[in-house]
């Protein structure tokens, strides 16, 4: 059986993902490092015709030897349905302090040894025109989301277990191919469903 998400399915479960997102995103530090890392939501709001969840969200460093040192990331990233490939799709953008820096290797590799594991291999993105605001934006292509989004929900299904699937689809759509596929520390763990 496939499962594919539609675009009403979509604005329909937005708000409630945007709650548990709020709510469960958690940074999870390395604990090897002397550097950990606050999250703080700056910015975050839903938006309807064209449906889409905007976030924007800062990393404080705290290092455990100097305030001096303490740094600042931003990451500003949107979730939306994108109509040509009928499934959710995820922007981003990154800050250093409160400079946007659209594509920056130095600052892309200083994020992903933060904010990933050694031996993760971040997926490729690549720059594009954000199809809702027309400006550039880093993104992972679609292209495959619908194929693989099918697997994913058929290998996690539970027998007699009654959940909302359009919430469960993008819970998995956003670890897989928004935020937490990116920067993996990064996490939306949702323990139970139904009080949600």
């Amino acid at each position: 059986m496939e499962f594919t998400i539609t675009e009403d399915q979509f604005n329909g479960c937005l708000s409630n993902f945007n709650r548990l997102l709020i709510d469960n995103l958690t940074y999870q530090p390395d604990r090897e490092s002397n550097t950990s890392f606050e999250l703080k939501f700056i910015t975050n709001y839903l938006k309807s015709s064209p449906s889409i969840s905007y976030t924007k969200i800062e990393l404080i460093q705290n290092h455990k030897q100097s305030k001096d040192l303490n740094k600042r990331y931003g990451i500003e990233f949107t979730i939306s349905f994108h109509e040509l490939y009928k499934v959710p799709i995820f922007y981003f953008r990154l800050y250093d302090n409160d400079t946007l820096i659209l594509f920056n290797e130095d600052l892309l590799s200083q994020l992903s040894e933060i904010l990933s594991y050694k031996g993760y291999n971040v997926p490729n993105f690549l720059i594009e025109s954000h199809h809702i605001y027309q400006e550039p934006w880093l993104s992972l292509h679609p292209c495959e989301t619908s194929d693989f989004m099918t697997e994913f929900i058929k290998s996690n299904e539970q027998a007699n277990e009654p959940q909302d699937m359009s919430i469960k689809y993008l819970l998995g759509w956003f670890t897989n191919y928004g935020l937490s596929s990116i920067y993996p520390r990064l996490s939306l763990r949702v323990n139970n469903l139904q009080n949600s």
